[in-house]
């Protein structure tokens, strides 16, 4: 390795030596085994004496007194077989001028320096103009101004317009982006989205957190919305639907959005006048709807005339949306069977008026309508509030179902696979059909029902339904059975309060059905056997297992199927004349016989053949 060897003493400027001084060498060039950028640190001994060998190269030497805190720069020195200095002084006496590849870096930087300067005063007078520009076009021009306006504005330039067509409705914060030769004097609703293009084919997005739909041209008296409300949502943001009637020609329908929320000040409506899904959202994600009103104006709709709709949807928290005047279901939030499953979507506490359906939703994952409110479904199949087609850890919370002449409730199915796992609690149904009706269902939990003024069943169980449990049911005024088990339905269980039914069967077991308990608590406050007038059962010698377990006011009656156990706890006699039983048809030997157990109990016993029709009991 090559060097100079440098020594000697160094003196401060009144001849002392100098003690504790540093010395710092740093390498500029890579230079035989020493590498551009290496530093040597240097200390002076206490005589001031400094020994080094310096390796060949350009380094830089720089001196800190043991007074000062910072390094000062004495130069860069050339050390090579021409170096002569055997001394600090002498090395530094022998400084060369800087190289032409040197002036050249100092050069570029310098110019750089200037380029720097000279952006930052552009931008200093651009930034003003356009401020000037703003100043001076607030509260003046209008939006629909600016799409026709052939001015000259500064790239990034932001004008706060005074009104879409007129001052003082629909302002927006408008910046230019930069991009040009677009299309001339296009509006938001021309270009689906919240931009414009000016006179000059110069394009502006607007800014700011929350677009309004009037800063967009929609809700300010068109008789068409359908394009500015397209391009507001397609904003893909947080946007405000202002307080107007927004009548649409057609469908709003969007797809794949994601990360946007809609909210709509009170008063806001969309009218569709037409006979398709008014809005429509399809394999969107993580967005939100609040208070939103949707009319279809009743108008004569086929089976494609919706509310609102989300089609393979996740994440999305729909609250208080109301539909009205629609011909088939007013809320729907649907997977297919054939898809990949979604989950997330809750509907909370919207309320529908008409339709086939209310508020509906079918085979989706962690999915529920909460507080939901559904009167005057009508038509075919006239559900209030619905779950289907094996809908997963789902449910129905709270609510009212006001005039469905189908059923208030349903767990409903298309196919074979039904709802699972799921819950329906706390929703109170008037002038309905029935409570609810399940289908193909399994594993469910139902609890606290009211149902009142209902026109048929209270309770259907159905399909292949299978372990079911339903606990707090109040059914008053039933016209037909308080509970009713159907197909194959198995192992379900219902707990029922019943407050009167004008039809001759409470329980009505179908051929088929097997396995499942029912237990009828009377509210009402009577006593007596007489109590137990009105209370029967249908069975079918074919069913297995099923079992009704009947308690009102001291009497406790169980039905299988083939004897019925009553008991009476409060010490009465019971009355065999009081019994009246009935057949479908006739036995194939002697029929059915009455038997006293005990002075409180008795039976009511199938004999010979087994009989297969089904078999009506009540108490007078």
């Amino acid at each position: 390795m090559a060097f100079i060897t440098l020594q000697g003493t160094l003196l401060d400027p009144n001849g002392s030596v100098s003690i504790g001084d540093e010395l710092r060498f740093t390498q500029k060039s890579t230079t035989g085994s020493t590498l551009k950028s290496a530093v040597t640190l240097l200390k002076l001994t206490t005589l001031g004496n400094y020994y080094i060998d310096l390796q060949y190269g350009l380094v830089l030497v720089e001196y800190k007194d043991v007074k000062n805190n910072q390094f000062e720069n004495l130069g860069v020195v050339t050390v090579n077989q021409d170096s002569a200095a055997t001394t600090l002084p002498e090395l530094l006496n022998a400084i060369v001028p800087p190289t032409d590849a040197q002036l050249l870096e100092f050069q570029a930087i310098l110019a750089d320096c200037v380029t720097q300067v000279t952006l930052a005063t552009t931008q200093a007078v651009r930034s003003e103009t356009a401020a000037s520009i703003s100043e001076a076009f607030a509260n003046q021009l209008t939006t629909t101004e600016l799409i026709a306006s052939t001015a000259t504005f500064a790239v990034d330039v932001v004008l706060l317009t005074s009104g879409f067509t007129v001052s003082g409705s629909g302002s927006g914060s408008w910046k230019q982006t930069g991009l040009t030769g677009q299309t001339p004097s296009q509006s938001p609703a021309q270009l689906g989205d919240g931009l414009l293009n000016d006179g000059n084919g110069n394009q502006w997005a607007i800014t700011g957190s929350l677009i309004t739909a009037k800063s967009l041209g929609a809700g300010l008296g068109a008789a068409d919305d359908l394009l500015a409300l397209t391009a507001l949502i397609k904003s893909n943001r947080t946007i405000l639907i202002d307080k107007a009637i927004y009548p649409c020609s057609s469908q709003l329908l969007f797809n794949g959005l994601s990360n946007f929320s809609i909210k709509a000040e009170k008063g806001a409506v969309i009218n569709g006048n037409h006979a398709l899904t008014i809005l429509e959202f399809r394999e969107s994600s993580n967005f939100s709807i609040d208070k939103l009103e949707l009319d279809g104006l009743s108008t004569a709709g086929g089976s494609g005339n919706h509310g609102l709709v989300l089609y393979k949807c996740d994440d999305a928290e729909i609250t208080q949306v109301k539909s009205t005047g629609i011909a088939n279901s007013n809320i729907l939030v649907y997977t297919e069977d054939v898809d990949t499953r979604h989950s997330n979507v809750n509907l909370n506490q919207c309320s529908t008026d008409g339709g086939q359906n209310g508020q509906l939703i079918v085979r989706m994952d962690n999915s529920f309508i909460r507080g939901g409110v559904a009167k005057n479904v009508t038509g075919s199949p006239a559900i209030g509030l619905q779950l289907k087609n094996e809908c997963r850890e789902s449910g129905i919370i709270g609510g009212s179902v006001n005039g469905a002449t189908g059923v208030g409730l349903s767990f409903g199915q298309t196919s074979v696979l039904g709802v699972k796992n799921s819950i329906v609690n706390g929703v109170t149904v008037k002038d309905c059909g029935g409570i609810i009706d399940i289908g193909n269902a399994n594993g469910n939990s139902i609890n606290n029902l009211v149902g009142s003024n209902l026109s048929g069943t209270s309770v259907i169980i159905g399909g292949t339904s299978k372990g079911n449990v339903l606990t707090g049911i109040i059914s008053d005024n039933a016209i037909n059975a308080v509970v009713s088990y159907r197909d194959t339905a198995s192992f379900n269980e219902v707990s029922i309060h019943s407050k009167g039914t004008t039809g001759s069967v409470v329980v009505s077991y179908q051929s088929g059905a097997s396995n499942n308990s029912t237990y009828v608590l009377e509210v009402e406050d009577k006593t007596g056997i007489s109590a137990l007038s009105g209370l029967s059962s249908d069975l079918n010698a074919s069913d297995v297992g099923n079992r009704t377990y009947y308690k009102k006011s001291g009497v406790e009656a169980v039905t299988t199927s083939s004897a019925v156990f009553v008991t009476h706890n409060e010490g009465y006699v019971v009355d065999a004349s009081k019994i009246t039983i009935s057949l479908d048809s006739t036995p194939p030997v002697s029929g059915l016989f009455i038997d006293s157990i005990n002075s409180t109990r008795f039976r009511v016993n199938f004999v010979g053949s087994a009989y297969t029709g089904g078999v009506h009991w009540s108490f007078s």
